[in-house]
């Protein structure tokens, strides 16, 4: 009897290992996802690619148009989507290429529908239905960027969050390839905007944060330097002419930088909260170990 128990019990054990193992590496995905599948897709370069960036978005609009737009007319695609009320619909499969980031760059790399996986969220985005608020002459409705756009809804929060987590554990995607659709497209696009809940999904494990602690006692030019910027934002992962000028396209990737690392003040003016914020990210995230880990 007890050799039995013993038997029993050295198989389940074993059992039970084998299930972690296999789970820590490619866990199986546990939600309600519905499917509405899109012809706007394609075969990912080489086909055997395993996505290591994830880049999410939000949709401007409702779920229902968001699925219309992507099975029908639209030209574009994403892997997923998630409602305002936690629903999950899938679009592409994960082996293929969803057009989703359009032209895109990050850490060098170029054309990031072919490396990513691609999130939209229900949100209507700015509150004023009008770009001129991103532009130089609208600083100050930027610099309270937060009042200007739509909040996330409790629910999506609360499937995002986990559903991130599988992903970003399923393709071991590192934290600094967590981005936003503005990171890899400043200028062009704002989403998933100010308000995106980038600190909580980073305390859950997924995506970059900076370290508060060490704010006050990093170190950073004495005054705002021009090149000094343009060398921390590129070695970090953004698009950036290192031109020494403080020009438009300089100006949007300081503000991209800000929606996600800095949301309450989203102008484009660079200051000492931004700077410090960067170096400390480019200290967390050093770039030779992400050129390594790519």
């Amino acid at each position: 009897m007890k050799h039995h128990f013993r038997i029993a019990l050295t198989f389940c054990i074993l059992t039970l290992g084998l299930n972690a193992s296999l789970s820590a590496t490619k866990p199986t995905l546990l939600f309600d996802i519905k499917q509405h599948l899109s012809p706007h897709k394609s075969l990912r370069e080489p086909a055997d690619l395993n996505p290591f960036m994830l880049i999410l978005h939000y949709n401007v609009g409702s779920l229902d148009s968001t699925i219309d737009w992507f099975q029908n007319d639209g030209g574009v695609s994403s892997h997923y989507i998630i409602g305002a009320q936690g629903e999950i619909v899938q679009f592409v499969s994960l082996k293929d290429k969803a057009w989703h980031a359009g032209l895109s760059e990050w850490d060098g790399l170029t054309g990031l529908n072919n490396y990513s996986i691609g999130i939209e969220t229900e949100n209507m985005g700015p509150l004023i239905n009008d770009w001129n608020v991103y532009h130089e002459d609208n600083q100050e409705s930027m610099a309270n960027a937060c009042e200007h756009f739509t909040p996330y809804t409790n629910a999506l929060e609360e499937t995002l969050i986990p559903f991130c987590q599988n992903i970003v554990k399923r393709y071991k995607i590192q934290d600094y390839n967590v981005l936003g659709h503005n990171d890899v497209s400043p200028g062009r696009k704002a989403d998933p905007g100010p308000l995106f809940p980038w600190e909580k999904l980073h305390h859950a494990g997924v995506g970059a944060w900076f370290i508060p602690e060490e704010l006050p006692y990093i170190k950073i030019p004495d005054k705002e330097d021009i090149r000094w910027v343009q060398n921390n934002l590129a070695d970090y992962g953004y698009k950036i002419n290192k031109d020494g000028n403080w020009g438009e396209k300089t100006r949007n990737v300081i503000q991209a930088f800000q929606m996600h690392f800095r949301p309450a003040d989203a102008s484009g003016r660079i200051d000492t909260e931004t700077m410090s914020r960067l170096a400390s990210l480019v200290k967390r995230y050093p770039k030779e170990k992400r050129q390594l880990a790519k």
